[in-house]
């Protein structure tokens, strides 16, 4: 990217959409057998510019290098079988910590082609990013460390919509059959009659004891005396 199309992001596109946001964007490679306590540093990669139109919908990601200027550090090597991560960071004042950064990782070996960045939004919120290869490029086995990316054009941009790929309540969710994979069709609800009919044929059988005819009553025959 030249130049003058980042001159132009940074102070001609603030003008002309509604809204543009600007995040600081920074990435690193994570060794499989990373201490979780101690993980690697993020370097520095770029800032993404994220505009959104008159009506709030996002629109035009793009990602714009470090400046010719900025001091980029040395380029840095990691074992292709680790990971590489993508942290935005969404607040200002928090380049320290990464606790609250936006963080997204994929294969490292998956550098050997470009890359997808998923962008999901709700509403005009930036919640969450993911990283996907985009083809099946990868590197082998025989090379056995990889460099973190320096040229952002190997970096696709896409916006999703979380609200429409949110999963519904689990009040509402479906069974799954375990075996095949398909939703259960959940049984029909049973009517009164099925459920409490034990209940209702032993009321009706007491009652019916008790309104059976009486027993008659023993007459003493007295004899007629003479």
């Amino acid at each position: 990217m030249s130049f003058f199309s980042v001159l132009f992001f940074v102070l001609v596109a603030p003008l002309v959409f509604a809204n543009t946001l600007q995040y600081k964007l920074h990435h690193r490679f994570v060794p499989v057998q990373a201490s979780a306590g101690s993980p690697p540093s993020f370097s520095p990669l770029g800032h993404l510019v994220l505009s959104s139109a008159e009506d709030g919908s996002p629109i035009n990601p793009q990602i714009i290098p470090l400046s010719t200027t900025a001091q980029v550090e040395p380029q840095e090597t990691a074992d292709s079988a680790g990971w590489y991560q993508v942290g935005l960071q969404v607040k200002e004042g928090d380049s320290d910590d990464d606790k609250d950064w936006l963080i997204a990782s994929t294969r490292a070996s998956y550098l050997a082609g470009p890359l997808l960045v998923k962008l999901h939004m709700e509403g005009t919120q930036l919640v969450s990013l993911s990283v996907h290869p985009l083809t099946s490029r990868s590197y082998d086995d025989s090379l056995s460390t990889v460099s973190l990316p320096q040229d952002i054009s190997i970096f696709q941009l896409t916006i999703m919509d979380s609200q429409k790929t949110r999963p519904p309540p689990m009040g509402t969710s479906m069974m799954i059959d375990n075996d095949t994979g398909a939703p259960v069709t959940p049984p029909p609800e049973k009517s009164f009659l099925q459920k409490y009919w034990m209940y209702i044929v032993g009321i009706a059988l007491f009652f019916a004891a008790q309104m059976g005819p009486e027993e008659p009553r023993n007459q003493n025959k007295g004899g007629s005396g003479k």
